[in-house]
């Protein structure tokens, strides 16, 4: 993945016009502009988010044909209207932005946004990637106000957007703990940025801020030798993407324990969150969930591993917050009866796994489950 370090901007511009080779960054942005634009507006239906991930021509032709009739539908109560049209690749050097059809398509997308009544609409447009060379990047790019966030892996591009993170927030972190950050998250933007704000909100109001001990504590290791990715595909039912992870896994690997492992450790946390949520104990947060609140539970229920400073993983109440907020996040899309299937699902591979020796062998369990799970 692509990561932020530069970002060049032109000041002047009727609409916004983010891009860049990250995703995760250029969606991190648009969805700033977007929060910051549409605060305060009491008409739901004057701000609305297009999705505008097209792969063929027919889908390009009715992502611009959606925009084009909310961007000059009026608002219901005369207020001004926010529309992010959200993650366009047909700027792209791609099959699909390459047919004349889409060509076509964008050129009257453009001619639109020329004739658009800004005092009344705001237009957010988020692209990843873009082909700079075109007369259509060009062309949006000289009348928006523009962001290309550069790409830039280095050590140096990534300490800096460390530090704007914490300057943002008014939060002092030392160069120890930036590298050891950088360590852990092997490079990945979207990781670096979630631990930051893990960090961030740890920290609080005290002055001596991040520091390398406290990046020890609450960061885990990332990148070669973790199962984080494969975990997230499967938690986020994405079938494409939890194959793909298990296919790169193999092509290193020999043995499916470790993923097993994974899996289990997050789902014995989520069983139990789900518990908390449909008993209306807890709610599901990004921003985590409330300390007080846990140790306040652990002692309602008076569990064995009450005491939530025994940090163990199979108490719910000794885990970070802001971990388990985001946990929660997840099991409230997945029913209770479907995570105990899981649990089900994971105790049949294993024992499974246990009368295969073969690498070739195990990959085909862990196949099995993830299709059993995530087609069932």
């Amino acid at each position: 993945m692509a990561n932020l370090a530069k970002e060049k901007t032109t000041e002047q511009g009727q609409y916004y016009f983010i891009c860049g080779s990250d995703d995760y960054l250029v969606d991190r942005e648009g969805r700033k502009l977007y929060t910051q634009h549409s605060a305060g507006l009491s008409d739901d239906f004057s701000c609305e988010i297009i999705d505008a991930d097209a792969q063929n021509v027919a889908k390009v032709e009715s992502v611009i044909k959606h925009f084009i009739d909310s961007a000059q539908m009026p608002s219901l109560f005369g207020e001004k209207k926010v529309i992010w049209l959200r993650g366009v690749n047909f700027l792209a050097d791609s099959p699909t932005a390459r047919a004349e059809g889409s060509k076509t398509l964008v050129e009257s997308f453009i001619e639109v946004l020329s004739k658009l009544d800004y005092s009344t609409v705001c237009i957010i447009i988020s692209a990843v990637p873009v082909d700079k060379r075109t007369r259509a990047f060009k062309a949006l790019k000289n009348t928006a106000f523009f962001q290309l966030l550069e790409d830039d892996s280095t050590p140096g591009g990534l300490s800096q957007l460390i530090s704007q993170e914490c300057q943002a927030h008014g939060v002092k972190i030392g160069q120890d703990a930036i590298e050891a950050l950088l360590l852990k998250v092997n490079g990945n933007s979207r990781l670096l940025i979630q631990e930051v704000q893990k960090l961030i909100t740890f920290v609080g109001d005290d002055p001596k801020g991040i520091s390398l001990k406290l990046v020890n504590e609450m960061v885990e290791q990332f990148g070669e030798g973790d199962f984080f990715e494969f975990s997230e595909a499967f938690f986020s039912l994405d079938l494409d993407w939890t194959l793909d992870t298990l296919t790169r896994h193999f092509f290193t690997q020999k043995e499916s324990r470790p993923l097993i492992a994974s899996l289990q450790n997050r789902l014995r946390l989520m069983i139990q969150l789900r518990v908390l949520l449909d008993a209306g104990s807890i709610e599901a947060s990004s921003y985590g969930l409330n300390k007080n609140t846990l140790q306040a539970l652990a002692s309602e229920h008076d569990l064995p591993f009450a005491d939530p400073s025994s940090k163990s993983g199979f108490n719910v109440f000794s885990q970070n917050p802001w971990y388990l907020g985001k946990l929660a996040v997840t099991a409230k899309k997945i029913s209770l009866k479907k995570l105990i299937d899981f649990d089900l699902a994971l105790i049949e591979a294993f024992e499974q796994i246990l009368k295969h020796s073969q690498p070739h062998e195990q990959e085909a369990v862990m196949r099995q489950l993830v299709m059993r799970c995530l087609l069932g």
